[in-house]
C-alpha cells in the first residue's frame, strides 16, 4: 500500500510539503533546480523558468471554531478524514488555494492538487493566468505585497481547470514506485 507515502507527504510542514512537490515535478519532467530564488525550476531544453505550487484538496470545514466545537473539529481534522477523493471534487465544497504566485518571475506554473487517492498536475503559462477569468487570479494576496497573487480551485471551477490545464494524474503507488526505483538505482 501507499498510504504511508500519502500520509507522509500530507503531514509535512508547509515548506517541506512545497519542496517535496517541486522535487516530484523536477523528477517527472526532467527539469533542473533553478539555483535562483525568483522561481523554482528551469527547463534546460526550452530555457523556461518554472514555478511549482501545490495544495491539499480538503473538504471545507463546516463548523465554526468555538469552545463548543473545539473537540469535534480537532478529532475530525486528520488528513484521512478531510481529504477529498478526486471523484468528489465536482460534488463537494472544497478550496485549494494556489498562493504566492508572482507571474512576472516565471514562464510556466505547475500547480499540483493532492487528493486522498491521486495527485493531479496542472500547467498554465504565466501570460494566461490573468487572461483566463475563470481562474479568478487576484493580484492582492497580502497588504503591501505587489506583484504577488493567488487563485482558488473550488467545486465551481475545478472542471474548467481539468478541461484546460490538466496534464497528468498519478496515484500514490505510482509516485512510490518512481521514488523507490530512483532510491534503489542510487544505492
Amino acid at each position: 500500500m501507499s498510504d504511508d507515502l500519502r500520509d507522509g507527504i500530507l503531514s509535512l510542514n508547509t515548506r517541506q510539503f512545497g519542496t517535496v512537490i517541486e522535487l516530484m515535478v523536477q523528477l517527472l519532467k526532467d527539469y533542473k533546480n533553478s539555483e535562483n530564488l525568483e522561481f523554482d525550476l528551469y527547463d534546460p531544453h526550452t530555457n523556461e523558468k518554472i514555478e511549482v505550487k501545490s495544495s491539499r484538496a480538503y473538504k471545507k470545514q463546516t463548523l465554526k471554531l468555538s469552545l463548543d466545537t473545539l473537540y469535534e473539529i480537532i478529532i475530525n481534522n486528520s488528513n484521512r478524514k478531510r481529504l477529498l477523493k478526486q471523484k468528489q471534487a465536482l460534488e463537494s465544497d472544497f478550496n485549494c488555494n494556489i498562493q504566492q504566485v508572482k507571474i512576472a518571475y516565471f514562464d510556466k506554473l505547475y500547480y499540483v492538487l493532492l487528493f486522498y487517492d491521486v495527485i493531479e498536475i496542472f500547467m498554465i503559462y504565466a501570460k494566461d493566468i490573468k487572461k483566463d477569468t475563470m481562474i479568478g487570479y487576484s493580484d492582492k494576496q497580502h497588504r503591501g505585497n505587489y506583484g504577488e497573487g493567488q487563485f482558488h480551485i473550488t467545486q465551481k471551477n475545478y472542471q474548467h481547470h481539468k478541461d484546460n490545464y490538466f496534464i497528468q494524474s498519478m496515484t500514490y503507488a505510482d509516485i512510490k514506485a518512481i521514488l523507490l526505483k530512483r532510491k534503489n538505482r542510487k544505492a
